[in-house]
């Protein structure tokens, strides 16, 4: 994550769910919990994981997780 704050709300994996790829996730976050800057895997909130006999489709799901990624946060101001 490249800012961190507070966190307002959480929707990412709702969406990574609906991904065809998605096999399974471990998130340590939930909404009022504090997100600081993700710099190196210690920092990370979590991980996901996707699988698919298609490397199209697992490319093209994890090009979108990564778009998802940058909207989901939604910090407290």
């Amino acid at each position: 994550m490249p800012s961190s704050g507070k966190i307002k709300s959480f929707l990412l994996l709702k969406e990574l769910k609906k991904l065809p790829s998605f096999y399974s996730s471990n998130v340590n976050i939930k909404p009022g919990d504090y997100l600081a800057r993700t710099v190196d895997l210690y920092t990370s909130p979590g991980s996901v994981y996707l699988v698919n006999e298609d490397p199209i489709q697992l490319k093209k799901d994890y090009l979108l997780m990564r778009e998802l990624e940058k909207e989901c946060y939604e910090f407290i101001v």
